[in-house]
């Protein structure tokens, strides 16, 4: 605990304040005391989410679902006021060290520990979910050790924060490390998503690294989406329990209720419990001394830079560029920080210590070794609270050393890295900037360290956003580098490599293509046409290709990326089947469906040899396959396929899944051509499920609506048809506005259909069509001709009756 500082509330509603705790992303949470004298821990929220009401909103909402978890191994809300100002909640205080801490300390749980953490997390989780909550942030600092088992903390708050403005398309909520796939490619997640981390928690505990390894957050994610786990060190029971939860489908993980059934089987608590603590000396010594545990906060989303998206079209393909999915960042400290990384990180007391120490007494060695603790605590998950320590180191070292000094830079290079690793990229950016810019006035423009600062500043830019700027800094910084370092130098060609993928990501696909085939003609010359950066700058250009449109070129250049990555890194290689995968849809996009479905059913045959057949890149693969088969003419034979894509989908991914109504969808559209009444049915039951799953006015119910009134008519039902018509123009006119084509078209349907009983009733309907198409799209478009055309049709034989 620290003491408070100027400007921190002496009392938080009903609680007296005593010291803080921590600060993160989404506040500061301090030490406080009800009027009974029973402990809390207070979160204060920063008055920048405060002032935004849509946080307020689900805020209030979250923190009344909290209120109803009390189970025995959580940290129950105790008070909360959502329309305070600023808002605040508050939990029992847990008055133990957190998992992450103990570990640094008491090393690896032994088995006999393992057991307990386990259920006592398990039947959190229960409670936790049984309150209508996801965790979506379980991780070693969340979890709190008391004498007599774990208390998860945290719990609901990461969903209020996930349901604010701070989420957007491709943003991911979490902590590297302990995400789930699902999560880290920020896809839907559901009760699984937590399994995941839990499995991933319970590893650390057991052999203190985490399962996923350490470095850069990027690349610990593109491990847990790609990746094995490293689970050397544990064995038997638990390692099998640990396996199953960290399965990458979200279906072949355990439940938590198969969870503990699993663990009785091999593990029962004393008979009086807790007749002793189940931890080890040292951590329950911890424990005795009532240390204070630093209660981490959630923190902004990270902007995950995932790479060529799949087909809008239903397909889960989220493969990378094989070498540099995600940016390579080495681990550097300042070469004048000489004392280098301990071997072991601080324990909680002696950070304690150092940051209740007055100023004065504080030594350059001591600055030293909370710099390396720090690295430590970023290296093992927790950005946030590494972002907080290194702040503070480079507060000191500017008093002690001055504003210039190396290590002061370094420092502040490392908090700016750390804020980008908790999430909050724009903020980090802002840091970022700040030292790239002391940076070059101390050290000089071309220096090593300047352009280093200046490279971290152009990519968080990037990640916060700002494609536009993240491209034209990464183009000054591949400049300068070219002058400084040379055209052929690796940091050059990387910075070209990210100003491409910006301008790309910023809209612009053609000068994206252009400056990555530049990119990997220059980096064959210097590597060799077989290295990895070689086929990873291809594979880009090949994507960008097919953003700009051109279908039959993009399927020629994933054609020979294919057969080259087939050559250097083997048919089986995932980078090897996604090039074949994307050459298949290209193919099907340039107006070749047979041949594209040939290809596609290749690609299939190879991925579920390799893959399994409940792998979601499979059903991917497979949804293609049959779409492409219809679209070649084999209605009977795509309908075929695709019932069966979407019942393996439902079976996997569930029922209310995208992919899996996206499937149905197309089951019922290729029905048509057999059975155009059953196809109404089932575009019916899909219209439902639609409405019920993404809301009555998504595109996706609308589109299947669409789809279902089409099937009624033909099937000759024409009075029901134009009931379903005029339905979904009125909801369309709504939704999309009088003048949206989708709107003039349901229209335009509804009048034929309704000449099918009421020759003058239609003909007055396609007048207005008529009319209302000639004033949005000219009088001379087809469409236009087309409605006065049947209005001509309807009002002659109205006439002749």
């Amino acid at each position: 605990m620290e003491p408070l500082l100027a400007g921190d509330p002496e009392r938080v509603g009903p609680f007296t304040v005593w010291g803080r705790l921590g600060e993160g992303g989404m506040g500061r949470v301090f030490l406080g005391q009800s009027p009974s004298g029973r402990a809390v821990a207070v979160k204060l929220v920063h008055p920048h989410l405060a002032r935004q009401a849509e946080f307020r909103r689900r805020f209030e909402r979250e923190v009344a679902a909290a209120r109803a978890v009390s189970g025995a191994f959580t940290a129950p809300v105790v008070g909360a006021d959502a329309a305070g100002d600023p808002p605040w909640i508050a939990t029992s205080y847990v008055p133990g060290p957190n998992l992450l801490e103990a570990i640094a300390v008491g090393g690896p749980l032994p088995p006999e520990s393992v057991w307990p953490l386990l259920i006592g997390l398990v039947e959190a989780l229960q409670d936790i979910h049984a309150a209508g909550l996801l965790h979506r942030d379980l991780k070693p600092s969340n979890v709190l050790l008391a004498m007599d088992g774990p208390r998860l903390i945290d719990f609901g708050i990461a969903r209020a924060m996930d349901s604010t403005t701070l989420t957007a398309t491709g943003t991911v909520m979490g902590t590297p490390g302990f995400m789930s796939p699902e999560q880290a490619e920020g896809a839907q997640m559901g009760q699984a998503s937590d399994v995941f981390a839990l499995g991933a928690v319970v590893a650390f505990a057991a052999t203190g690294n985490p399962p996923f390894g350490e470095g850069p957050p990027l690349a610990i994610l593109h491990r847990i989406v790609a990746g094995d786990p490293n689970l050397e060190g544990l064995d038997g029971p638990v390692r099998d329990l640990v396996m199953s939860c960290l399965a990458k489908a979200p279906a072949g993980r355990p439940t938590l209720t198969r969870l503990i059934e699993q663990i009785t089987a091999h593990w029962s608590p004393p008979e009086i419990f807790p007749s002793t603590s189940p931890w080890p000396g040292k951590i329950a010594a911890l424990i005795h001394k009532g240390t204070p545990s630093t209660i981490p906060v959630v923190h902004t989303p990270t902007r995950l830079f995932t790479n060529p998206p799949q087909p809008s079209s239903g397909s889960t393909e989220t493969e990378a560029p094989q070498a540099e999915q995600h940016r390579r960042r080495e681990h550097a400290h300042s070469t004048t920080d000489t004392t280098g990384p301990q071997k072991e990180a601080w324990s909680t007391a002696q950070v304690a210590d150092y940051l209740a120490r007055p100023r004065e007494r504080i030594h350059p060695d001591d600055l030293a070794a909370l710099a390396s603790h720090a690295h430590h605590i970023g290296d093992a998950g927790d950005a946030g609270e590494a972002a907080r320590l290194m702040a503070r180191v480079a507060a000191d070292r500017e008093r002690i050393l001055g504003r210039d000094h190396p290590d002061t830079l370094d420092s502040r290079h490392w908090h700016a890295r750390f804020v980008g690793d908790a999430g909050d990229a724009g903020e980090a950016a802002r840091l970022m900037s700040e030292v790239a810019t002391d940076r070059e006035r101390a050290l000089g423009p071309d220096h090593e360290e300047t352009l280093r600062s200046r490279d971290w500043h152009a990519w968080l830019t990037g990640q916060a956003g700002d494609l536009g700027e993240g491209a034209r800094l990464m183009a000054r910084l591949a400049a300068d580098q070219e002058r400084v370092l040379g055209a052929d130098h690796s940091d050059t060609f990387k910075s070209r490599d990210w100003h491409a993928r910006f301008v790309g990501e910023s809209g612009d696909a053609g000068e994206a293509a252009r400056l990555m085939a530049q990119l990997a003609h220059d980096r064959e010359r210097v590597l060799g046409a077989d290295h990895p950066d070689v086929l990873n700058a291809r594979d880009w250009h090949a994507w960008f290709v097919g953003q700009v449109g051109d279908a039959g070129e993009a399927a020629r250049v994933r054609a020979q990326l294919a057969a080259d990555q087939e050559r250097v890194l083997g048919a089986d290689h995932t980078d090897t089947l996604k090039s074949r995968y994307w050459h298949a849809w290209f193919v099907g996009e340039s107006g070749d469906p047979t041949e594209a479905a040939r290809l596609m059913a290749r690609v299939a045959a190879d991925r579920e040899r390799i893959l399994g057949r409940d792998h979601p890149e499979l059903l991917s693969t497979r949804y293609w396959h049959a779409r492409f088969v219809g679209d070649a003419g084999d209605a009977a034979e795509g309908a075929r396929l695709m019932a069966q894509v979407a019942t393996d989908q439902e079976r996997v991914l569930g029922a209310d899944h995208d992919e899996t109504l996206h499937s149905r969808h197309w089951h019922a559209r290729f029905a048509c051509g057999t059975d155009v009444g059953e196809a109404a049915r089932l575009m019916s039951g899909v219209a439902a499920d639609r409405e019920r799953v993404l809301g009555p006015d998504h595109e996706e119910t609308l589109r299947s609506r669409d789809w279902h009134a089409w099937f009624v008519g033909e099937s000759g039902d024409a009075g029901e048809a134009a009931r379903l018509w005029a339905r979904l123009a009125a909801d369309q006119e709504r939704v999309l506005g009088g003048d949206h084509p989708e709107t003039l078209k349901s229209r335009y349907w509804h009048a034929r259909f309704v000449g099918d009983a009421d020759v003058g009733e239609a003909a007055r309907l396609m007048a207005q069509v008529a009319a209302d198409r000639e004033r949005v799209l000219g009088a001379d478009h087809p469409d236009v001709l087309n409605a006065r055309d049947w209005h001509a049709w309807f009002a002659g034989q109205a006439e002749s009756r």
